[in-house]
């Protein structure tokens, strides 16, 4: 756990080595001059203010003022390359975690909620990049200003700075305590967060169904149940940290009314000057509050160990595999070889799937609702991995090819299409180059030419496609899969937002278009059967290939 926990920060520091050490310089300068301003205070007193010498009192302001000055300077050098750094970690994180997104098995998806996800990795971003913020260098400074001013306060006075040595460890031991405390009460806000997330998103998504079914009253009960848990740990967490701070302070106080008193009585004695006392009072109050400091900066280290976790168990789930064979082929047959697949190692949902589709064949792929149509679609994209067997493409097992070459093999149209926030026309080229002559001959050819005139290719269709029916959206993503040119074209059940004028188009479309490529469709319709040379059947998971004509 402690590798894993602190991975995160060894890495980005070593990205930022060049702004570390810079950092490094500049608190090193700062301890510096924090060590030596509290001589100069202490000068200035016994010297200057004491014995009348105004000579001494300009020197010594003089010197205060410049070592205040130049600190401001180099303070602001530190904050400069902390707030940059700081600001570069989240940007790399946010990169990190969507090239995972984009890579990540697709079995994840299937167990997650988007806008969890989402909330997620924005509240573990938020809670890491807090240890390379601007605090956590503060802190650090302190530090090693307490370690100067520790050597500081030995050297005015022994006896008073073993009485300050001597109560610290107790603030630490009571501090942490409330650590331990935090910890937990932080790692159930976060379990409670995510499940809150979870179900907002789920209602989202339910959204209709809560209104048909009249259960809004249900889910507001919910909600006020799940908020309520989530405030009371919060409201926990939040006054333990409190509570933590004000025994801090009141220790912090006691030392300072105790060391008062001490030097009181050796004052009195004449083994210490008055500006000994202020200068040991100054020092003191470094190594105080760099303690305050610290346990602060423990705090939001455990309180960020959780999301540490979370963020890492993230990045460790398996991405897709991908070989280095690239593909020297254009077209080819598909064959399944003994293929066979489950979710989750339980119930087979396609057994021993054996057969040979030609190239340029056209297979009707037909079956009951929930025998794994659109599961066969997925093991072909390599979207899923099969249990058992081998999926071969002219001859090559595609688990030996290059995945990004592999799929670039397919155009795919579903039945759930989706479209970006775009423009009609960026959703049919995508990042392609398109001729507007061809085009626009695809778009009539879709007939998708009627909202073309009407709005334009520029015309934003909104999230998902929202401005749009969905016969357009089939249509847009009918017109995207023929302009792609792939060899091969993979339909899930992308006729069923079609009228019949579009449906005789796409019958066409296969004796055009898409006379040369290798069709594989998911459909219930009869009404296409007679375009189609192969049929496969699926059937308690069996897989039975024939040729139609």
């Amino acid at each position: 756990m402690k590798n894993r926990s602190t991975r995160i920060i060894t890495d980005t520091l070593k990205k930022h080595r060049t702004s570390v050490v810079v950092i490094l310089v500049c608190i090193l300068i700062i301890t510096a001059f924090n060590y030596y301003l509290p001589f100069f205070s202490q000068r200035l007193i016994d010297n200057g203010f004491i014995r009348n010498d105004l000579s001494v009192i300009i020197q010594c302001a003089s010197a205060v003022f410049i070592l205040k000055l130049l600190s401001a300077f180099v303070t602001v050098i530190k904050q400069r390359k902390a707030f940059l750094m700081n600001i570069e970690f989240k940007t790399d994180m946010q990169t990190k975690a969507l090239d995972h997104l984009l890579a990540v098995q697709m079995d994840y998806f299937t167990s997650q909620n988007s806008t969890s996800t989402y909330q997620c990795i924005q509240e573990d971003i938020e809670s890491i990049s807090a240890l390379v913020s601007e605090s956590t260098i503060n802190a650090v400074t302190s530090v090693l200003s307490a370690v100067g001013g520790a050597v500081a306060l030995f050297t005015i006075n022994s006896r008073l700075a073993l009485a300050v040595v001597l109560v610290a460890p107790v603030n630490i031991v009571v501090s942490n305590w409330f650590i331990k405390k935090n910890r937990i009460c932080l790692q159930k806000t976060l379990f409670l967060k995510r499940s809150f997330s979870r179900w907002f998103g789920e209602s989202l998504n339910g959204v209709k169904e809560i209104r048909l079914f009249d259960l809004q009253e249900r889910k507001k009960a919910e909600m006020e149940q799940q908020l309520r848990e989530l405030k009371d740990t919060h409201y926990k967490s939040m006054m333990l940290r409190n509570y933590s701070s004000q025994v801090q302070l009141i220790m912090t106080e006691f030392l300072k009314a105790f060391i008062y008193i001490l030097a009181g009585l050796i004052l009195l004695k004449g083994g210490i000057s008055v500006g000994s006392v202020v200068a040991f009072q100054s020092y003191m109050f470094m190594v105080a509050s760099s303690e305050a400091t610290v346990i602060s900066l423990l705090f939001t280290f455990f309180s960020a160990v959780p999301n540490i976790r979370r963020f890492q168990d993230f990045l460790d789930y398996p991405e897709e595999k991908s070989s280095k064979e690239h593909i020297a082929f254009s077209k080819g047959s598909i064959q399944f070889k003994k293929v066979s697949f489950s979710y989750n190692n339980e119930k087979q949902v396609l057994k021993d799937l054996d057969f040979k589709l030609p190239v340029r064949s056209k297979t009707a792929i037909v079956g009951d609702n929930g025998v794994g149509k659109t599961t066969f679609l997925n093991l072909l994209l390599r979207l899923f991995e099969p249990s058992d067997g081998e999926i071969c493409i002219n001859g090559k097992s595609i688990q030996a090819l290059e995945l990004r070459e592999y799929r670039q093999l397919f155009s795919v149209v579903s039945q759930n299409v989706f479209l970006f926030n775009e423009s009609i026309r960026y959703n049919i080229c995508l990042d392609k180059d398109i001729p507007d002559e061809l085009l626009e001959e695809i778009i009539k050819d879709v007939h998708l030419d009627d909202i073309v005139s009407q709005r334009g290719l520029d015309y934003e269709v909104g999230e998902n496609g929202s401005h749009l029916s969905g016969g357009q959206k089939q249509k847009i993503a009918l017109a995207r899969a023929i302009i792609q040119n792939r060899p091969i074209v993979l339909f899930d059940e992308a006729t069923s937002n079609l009228d019949k004028d579009t449906i005789n188009c796409f019958r066409k479309l296969f004796s055009s278009r898409l006379r040369d490529a290798t069709v594989l469709c998911v459909t219930h319709s009869d009404s296409l059967a007679d375009i189609f040379d192969h049929r496969l059947l699926l059937r308690n998971g069996k897989g039975h290939l024939c040729r139609i004509r």
